[in-house]
């Protein structure tokens, strides 16, 4: 299996694409090519990305509309079987990260995997991606691994989002009948920043993401699912509190 492995950046700290480059380029057992996006970035970010270029595939800089233009364009540019985004500052966790991928994704459309995010932690993902699933709690594109050919079946990544078009993208997978595989370990350290952690916008969107792939039938249903969720899990903690402090 080929990989195409995407990096998007404007104005990256020259130290960040030492570290995401050099992770990627450690990768062994698999091939793929690096196609690296930039936003018309300062020369600082130019000449650390210059340093690499012989070691790139494609690379572009020029103004662009945003995130997920830049990811477009890089989806243009990919040729090869699986498509993954590495964004600047994120890393793989050892060597055979996309050997891992590969073994496990035979039959699949998309292979997911759990990320570190810090300073949250670690993020595991369940064992079914279903859209109940995601209505509530959604998934970090750095997580996904997708064919060429499903971005070809169901199309590039909205520009009507700023932080969650690839959840509205995974919504469309699903839909479409894509085939998705689970890899249950954690194969990259996704740090968070200040733009994909922005709390209201991201409540913004995620909530006309809702109205765009649910019914309101099925957004009421969902919502009283996961309060009764809450409830149960209040009720079973403060119970076990209780059973603490009355032992004291």
């Amino acid at each position: 299996m080929t990989f195409s492995i995407i990096s998007v950046c404007y104005n990256a700290q020259p130290d960040d694409i030492t570290k995401t480059f050099e992770s990627l380029y450690s990768q062994t057992g698999v091939e793929y090519e690096h196609i690296v996006i930039d936003g018309a970035s300062k020369p600082d970010t130019l000449n650390a990305i210059g340093k690499y270029r012989h070691r790139i595939a494609h690379f572009m800089s020029e103004p662009d509309a945003g995130l997920y233009d830049a990811m477009n364009k890089g989806l243009k540019l990919a040729t090869n079987g699986m498509v993954h985004f590495l964004n600047i500052a994120d890393t793989f966790v050892d060597t055979t990260a996309l050997t891992q991928v590969a073994d496990c994704a035979t039959g699949s459309d998309i292979v997911y995997c759990n990320l570190y995010q810090p300073p949250r932690g670690v993020t595991v993902y369940p064992e079914s991606m279903t859209p109940a699933w995601l209505y509530n709690e959604g998934i970090c594109q750095q997580a996904l691994f997708a064919r060429r050919e499903l971005f070809n079946r169901i199309g590039d990544l909205s520009l009507d989002y700023k932080i969650v078009s690839d959840n509205d993208w995974i919504f469309r997978a699903i839909k479409s009948g894509a085939r998705l595989t689970r890899l249950d370990r954690v194969l990259l350290e996704v740090p968070l920043d200040g733009f994909s952690s922005n709390e209201e916008l991201s409540k913004f969107e995620r909530y006309r993401l809702k109205k765009t792939h649910f019914s309101p039938t099925q957004r009421f249903a969902l919502e009283t699912a996961s309060v009764i969720r809450r409830i149960k899990w209040r009720l079973t903690h403060r119970h076990f509190s209780l059973s603490r402090t009355t032992k004291h």
